[in-house]
């Protein structure tokens, strides 16, 4: 577990979860050793933590890449540096969403055999593992992806075609 300071509070970073603890002064220095600056995968999550909660908050079309930044404590340049665009950020949010789905409900479709059985978990998970558990994403899904374009667009298609033939 790595944690970061930063103008938003607290961060702490560790098997792929990022949350915010309580308000600080900005920065960017590692609190328990190693490295002196934000590792690229934290940063990353950093990045896509703040683009969930705030696409979530304002939506996708009322979130600059500057907001973004602001709130993470990350200069746009940098953020360009991790991410194309704007919609790129977008794009890894509602693909990782559909990747731990698809995950899921593949190691159901292995551990049970009764195929009745296997659709209501599969049914259950689906509502639990987006209705509840990942709340503000199952809204930007719903909301923004049809957003995307050209091959990220039919990437996510193609996702969401194989869970349902799941």
């Amino acid at each position: 577990m790595s944690f970061y300071l930063c103008r938003e509070g607290l961060w702490g970073v560790g098997w792929s979860k990022v949350w915010k603890k309580k308000k600080s002064s900005w920065t960017d220095r590692k609190l328990e050793g190693g490295d002196k600056t934000l590792g690229n995968r934290n940063t990353r999550e950093i990045l896509l933590h703040t683009s969930i909660n705030l696409f979530y908050q304002k939506g996708y079309l009322d979130t600059s890449i500057r907001e973004i930044g602001d709130k993470a404590g990350i200069s746009t340049s940098i953020i360009y540096h991790y991410f194309k665009n704007k919609e790129e950020l977008l794009f890894e949010i509602i693909y990782n969403s559909a990747e731990e789905l698809l995950q899921t409900l593949r190691e159901m479709q292995k551990k049970i055999s009764d195929p009745l059985e296997c659709l209501r978990e599969m049914v259950t998970e689906h509502a639990v593992l987006f209705c509840l558990k990942r709340k503000k994403e199952t809204k930007i899904v719903d909301s923004d992806r049809y957003l995307l374009h050209g091959k990220r667009h039919e990437m996510i298609v193609a996702q969401q075609r194989e869970i349902y033939n799941l």
